[in-house]
């Protein structure tokens, strides 16, 4: 059982891809919109998900293709800031960028 977020994320997009490739038979059981709809499946060892791995905590055990999971690749985040924005925007921007640059260093947010 796998549990999924809604059509049009790259999560679900990248897992379903991955499980196709692999031949895995797969029922998706449960779908949510947000992180905690999938970490309740998870935790209740309903479901398997695909979440980043900033997202397990050290509750959760990260599935790979030794353990007879696919590996679903990754997905990138980009962020669109108009060059005309306010002061305010651009500050945020930046905060935005140092903190995902931190996370690139460190592997934690």
């Amino acid at each position: 059982p796998v549990s999924l977020w809604e059509e049009g994320c790259a999560w679900r997009a990248g897992a379903l891809d991955a499980l196709g490739r692999e031949g895995r038979n797969y029922r998706i059981a449960y779908m949510s919109a947000h992180t905690a709809g999938q970490r309740a499946a998870i935790m209740s060892d309903l479901a398997v998900a695909p979440l980043p791995k900033s997202f397990l905590g050290n509750d959760m055990v990260e599935l790979c293709p030794k353990d007879g999971m696919p590996d679903i690749g990754t997905y990138n985040l980009a962020m669109v800031v108009a060059p005309d924005a306010s002061a305010p925007v651009k500050a945020v921007a930046d905060h935005i960028r140092a903190t995902f640059e931190v996370f690139r260093e460190t592997g934690k947010f």
